[in-house]
């Protein structure tokens, strides 16, 4: 369960430990948010995000030059004076492969552990409990320890709360949703001219997030579905008027990213699908779809679901623990089945589902930001 707070604190400070602009992907959109709404209810935010560890081919000096901020990111961890910290990344460096991430995981864990700041924890990580499973037992041992220092974990799902438990934290974690209040500009300027042509010549837009092109994200999966669709739209009354629109980032994954290649060519599509990558006006996009798929292997509390339930976009996402109400669901094991369950969500429109879709995510916004401040005081004493 979810601590109740004794009492509203207001004036205390937090050290939000995230990784910042650019502002893309869920970890830095939620973030942004949170450090937002704390700032609403009265909470003095400071961030920190963490330096890069060196990739291969790094020269010397600019290795050096990385240590040195390495050494002060921890340094700031252990001597920060703040009421609360906030931590969002330390479990993604526990399920990162490799042992260049793990060199720095650990003094950073010490560093979160020693400090008499209260820590609480976050973990968005879908993959988390699969990843912390393939850790030897020696080490898990030491991620315990290390865990014990935590005064709260914040799972986004149930399965990231029973590898929270894995880590030693037990009661002391729950699930707590955390989709926030976005930050929306007050006048968002136009489109740009190749999005708005885009959007113009497909006004039935099938829309997808990858992030790196990962295979998790299944894009390969997504484009031969609207490519099906596609050979099938002229029977069905649809026309041309079916297009796809992925949101990217610039970092690819060399694997996933060849993989969408060869779907693309193979489904012959491509001037059909539109990737844009990096992008800060990803709400003012996503209004436009047709259909929001989200054709994951794992997931947290999906910041895109439930951004596309907010704007009346209807949702078909793969069945994961957490989905919320009134999104479309289809078996991970039948993504061969894509083409026809798109097919048939562009044909139908039910307007009740989608307003009951808003008012749930106007509850859900308001029911996080609750229950993430009730955790902040109890933590820190009410």
């Amino acid at each position: 369960m979810t601590p109740q707070p004794a009492s509203r604190s207001e004036g205390r400070s937090v050290l939000v430990l995230s990784e910042f602009p650019p502002p893309f992907g869920g970890l830095t959109v939620h973030s942004e948010r949170l450090c937002e709404t704390l700032a609403q209810r009265g909470w003095t935010v400071r961030r920190l995000s963490p330096p890069s560890p060196p990739g291969p081919g790094v020269r010397r000096l600019r290795r050096v030059r990385i240590l040195r901020d390495q050494l002060r990111f921890i340094g700031r961890l252990f001597f920060t004076s703040h009421d609360l910290l906030h931590d969002h990344i330390s479990t993604y460096w526990v399920g990162a492969a490799g042992t260049s991430g793990l060199i720095w995981t650990l003094p950073r864990l010490l560093a979160l552990r020693w400090n008499r700041t209260p820590w609480v924890v976050t973990c968005g990580n879908g993959l988390l409990p699969a990843q912390l499973a393939k850790r030897p037992g020696w080490l898990r041992t030491i991620f315990r320890r290390l865990y014990a220092g935590a005064a709260w974990g914040i799972a986004k799902n149930e399965p990231i709360r029973a590898a929270f438990c894995e880590l030693g934290l037990d009661e002391r974690a729950s699930v707590v949703g955390t989709f926030l209040q976005p930050l929306v500009p007050s006048a968002a300027p136009p489109l740009p001219n190749d999005v708005e042509r885009f959007l113009s010549a497909h006004p039935l837009c099938v829309m997808t997030a990858t992030f790196r092109f990962e295979p998790l994200y299944h894009l390969h999966d997504v484009v031969r579905a609207v490519g099906w669709v596609r050979s099938h739209a002229r029977e069905n009354g649809l026309g041309g008027q079916v297009g796809l629109l992925a949101f990217a980032s610039m970092a690819e994954d060399p694997e996933g990213a060849a993989t969408f290649r060869a779907a693309l060519e193979q489904a012959g599509i491509a001037e059909h699908v539109l990737v844009l990558r990096d992008v800060d006006n990803a709400l003012q996009v996503m209004e436009r779809a047709a259909l929001f798929v989200r054709a994951t292997d794992f997931d947290g509390d999906s910041n895109s679901v439930k951004e596309a339930m907010m704007l009346g976009v209807r949702v078909l996402a793969t069945d994961l623990p957490g989905r919320p109400p009134g999104v479309d669901l289809i078996d991970r094991s039948d993504l061969a089945e894509l083409g026809p369950r798109v097919l048939q969500l562009l044909q139908t429109v039910d307007p009740d589902r989608l307003e009951a879709n808003r008012a749930f995510i106007a509850r859900d916004i308001q029911r996080n930001a609750d229950d993430i401040v009730a955790v902040y005081e109890r933590v820190c004493g009410g």
